[in-house]
C-alpha cells in the first residue's frame, strides 16, 4: 500500500525527524535505550496525537511535572530521576510518533439492542441508556490540561443495517428486542487540532481534537459470561497491526 503525503506533511516529518537526531546527539545512545524500552501508553498517544497535528510538541515540563507520578514522590532525588527519565521517554515517544499510523485505541461499556426484522434487521448501540443518540467526547489529562477527542464521524455506527446473515449471527448470540451488556473498542486518528482557545465542557476547559473512526468492534459482554465479537467495520485508510509491522521492512 502507497501513502501519499503533503508537503506540509513531509516538512513536518523532516522537523520530527531532527528533534529525533538532536536528541540522540544530545542524550546519547544509552538514554535512547533506555526510552525505546518504555513505550508511551494510549493516553499519552493521544496527546502526542494532538501536538502532532498542532505542529509543535508538548511541553514536556508542564506535563511530567503535574503527573501524579511526580506529585507523589517525596523523595527530591527520586523525583528528578523521574523528570530526566519521563522526558527522554516522552520526547523519545513523540518523535516516533506517526498521526497516520499510530490509532488512538479505547474501550468503553456501552448497551446493545438487536432489532428483529425479517426485511431490516437493525443493531443499535448506545453509550448512555438514558439518551440513546449521546455521543461522548473522550478526554485525556495532560499535565493540569485537558486535551479531548471528539469523533465526528461516530453517530452514524449507533445504528447498523445488519444483513440476513449478519442477523442470524448475532441472534444466535445474543436475544433479539431487549437490552443487553456490551462493550465497544473503537481505534481513532485524530485529524485536526484546535489550539486557538479551549472549550468549557462539563466544567472544565479542554483543548479539542477531531477525529475519524478507523476501525470499531462491537462485544456482547454480559457480566456472568464470555465476551463475543458480534460486529466490526474497518474503514478503508485503516493500518491493520500486521500492516504496521510490514512498514520498515518496506521502507514507510
Amino acid at each position: 500500500m502507497l501513502v501519499q503525503v503533503s508537503g506540509a506533511t513531509t516538512a513536518k516529518m523532516i522537523a520530527r525527524l531532527f528533534t529525533l537526531s538532536l536528541f540522540i546527539s544530545v542524550f546519547g545512545f544509552a538514554s535512547l535505550a533506555l526510552a525505546q524500552n518504555k513505550e508511551a501508553n494510549d493516553l499519552e498517544k493521544a496527546i502526542f496525537a494532538y501536538f502532532a497535528l498542532a505542529g509543535k510538541p508538548p511541553d514536556y515540563a508542564q506535563w511530567i511535572r503535574n503527573s501524579e507520578k511526580y506529585r507523589h514522590e517525596k523523595d527530591p532525588v527520586r523525583k528528578e530521576e523521574i523528570y530526566e527519565t519521563e522526558t527522554l521517554r516522552l520526547k523519545w515517544g513523540y518523535g516516533v510518533y506517526s498521526p497516520e499510523k499510530d490509532y488512538i485505541k479505547l474501550r468503553t461499556p456501552v448497551r446493545l439492542f438487536l432489532m428483529q426484522d425479517e426485511k431490516n434487521p437493525v443493531l443499535y448501540f448506545a453509550f448512555s441508556a438514558e439518551n440513546p443518540d449521546y455521543v461522548p467526547y473522550f478526554p485525556f489529562p495532560y499535565g493540569n490540561e485537558w486535551i479531548t477527542m471528539i469523533a465526528y464521524d461516530l453517530e452514524r455506527f449507533l445504528s447498523i443495517p445488519l444483513s440476513a446473515e449478519e442477523y442470524k449471527f448475532v441472534a444466535g448470540i445474543m436475544e433479539p428486542n431487549r437490552p443487553h451488556d456490551g462493550a465497544v473498542t473503537l481505534h481513532l486518528r485524530g485529524t485536526k487540532a484546535d489550539t486557538a482557545a479551549t472549550m468549557n465542557m462539563d466544567g472544565t476547559d479542554h483543548w479539542l481534537m477531531m477525529g475519524e473512526t478507523g476501525f470499531i468492534e462491537l462485544f456482547y459482554a454480559p457480566p456472568d459470561r464470555t465476551e463475543k465479537s458480534i460486529w466490526s467495520y474497518e474503514a478503508p485508510w485503516f493500518y491493520t497491526k500486521t500492516e504496521k509491522d510490514l512498514f520498515p521492512l518496506l521502507g514507510q
